[in-house]
């Protein structure tokens, strides 16, 4: 039987057999919002407008397969957004990443 730990509580596990920290199938969806950066970040508002449909898309697409797995009872909701944060916040380190050591790109 698996006991309540914080998420902050790191290095204790929860005698439970899995780790499920961060959700795996929230991050299955939300690994496509990186796919909604490059519309987001241009100057164009069709572009943009285009860019948050597809953040939109992929966020309820994530938040889907981890709701499934929260109720089944193998993942808090908070397993979930934190995923979704963690995934954004790793999109966007990529995308700028990326457009920093490519000069090129950074015209377009």
């Amino acid at each position: 039987m698996a006991q309540y730990v914080s998420h902050w509580t790191w290095g204790l596990g929860d005698g439970g057999p899995g780790h499920c920290f961060p959700s795996g199938p929230a991050s299955a969806g939300y690994a496509f919002l990186a796919l909604a950066i490059p519309g987001l970040m241009t100057h164009t508002q069709a572009e943009r407008r285009r860019g948050w449909k597809l953040f939109w898309l992929f966020f309820l697409f994530g938040l889907l397969c981890g709701a499934i797995q929260v109720l089944r009872g193998a993942h808090y909701p908070s397993h979930v957004l934190w995923t979704g944060i963690i995934c954004w916040g790793m999109a966007i380190l990529n995308h700028r990443l990326f457009r920093h050591m490519t000069p090129s790109l950074a015209a377009h």
